[in-house]
């Protein structure tokens, strides 16, 4: 397989079919962000899965790191916000100008712009009413995330979700790459990507880079650690553990415990 991904490659408008109408202002946003050479020069690289609103062990977590040093660079992959008890106050570390930090789009920051995109007042789900507290910059900020950030000199990719192997970049579509699991092969040979994990099986195992995906997302199936995927999403909402990998040196995975389960785990919830 050819590279999937080259420089400054935007998916065509008629790739966004499965895009919420409420989202319409994301096709104006840039898609995809690439860190140059220039922009890691050598720094250290850290990912970190879904935060979920667990302000406590992402401090926890950066403060282990070290993470506010001039020579760090953090990449958040997603689900920074909801379902845990202090999304806003993860947003405020997420703008903080002290730390070289850039995040991803996760299904969750879209679900927060389409309840605000009704209106703040119209707003009428308990577990949205945190977004009500939300301002303009707040908002603006989660408009412009990118949907995957690439490391072409550490040949890596970040992304929320997950990818279609064997599509070029135009091929992904915005919906997939936030919310796949699994592929499913449809009677003609295509790949098609589907958020159900009973049917098809996991994009990671048939993914053959040559980029390697960090992603989060999956929670129901924890750390995953493959050839050229990484998957972060240790469940730390749910009791579990928060965990991020470095991209650079040793490559060390590094965690903290969850200090609470602040979400009742059941099949749904994973799924989500």
């Amino acid at each position: 397989m050819g590279k999937l991904f080259s420089k400054n490659e935007e998916p065509k408008l008629s790739d966004h079919d499965q895009l919420n109408r409420s989202m319409s202002h994301r096709l104006q946003a840039r898609i995809h962000k690439q860190l140059t050479k220039e922009d890691v020069q050598n720094k250290q690289v850290f990912v970190i899965g879904d935060v979920h609103g667990c302000y406590d062990e992402l401090v926890l977590l950066l403060n282990k790191i070290q993470a506010f040093e001039q020579d760090k660079i953090i990449i958040f992959a997603g689900d920074m916000i909801n379902k845990g008890p202090r999304s806003l106050d993860v947003m405020k570390v997420l703008r903080k100008s002290d730390m070289n930090s850039y995040c991803v789009i996760g299904n969750h920051e879209e679900k927060v712009l389409q309840e605000l995109a009704v209106g703040k007042e119209n707003i009428t789900s308990p577990k949205y009413q945190w977004c009500k507290q939300l301002d303009n910059d707040d908002i603006e900020y989660l408009k412009a995330l990118p949907y995957t950030i690439s490391i072409p000199s550490l040949n890596s990719i970040v992304v929320h979700a997950g990818f279609v192997p064997g599509k070029p970049l135009e091929g992904q579509k915005l919906h997939d790459m936030t919310h796949m699991r699994n592929i499913v092969e449809l009677d003609n040979g295509e790949l098609r990507a589907t958020e159900k994990k009973k049917v098809g099986v996991s994009w990671v195992t048939l993914w053959k880079g040559p980029q390697h995906v960090y992603f989060g997302h999956d929670a129901s199936r924890g750390l995953q650690q493959h050839d050229l995927c990484t998957g972060l999403d240790t469940r730390c909402v749910y009791g579990g553990k928060l965990t991020g990998v470095f991209l650079t040196g040793d490559r060390k995975i590094v965690s903290v415990d969850a200090i609470s389960q602040y979400e009742q785990v059941n099949a749904e919830a994973l799924l989500t």
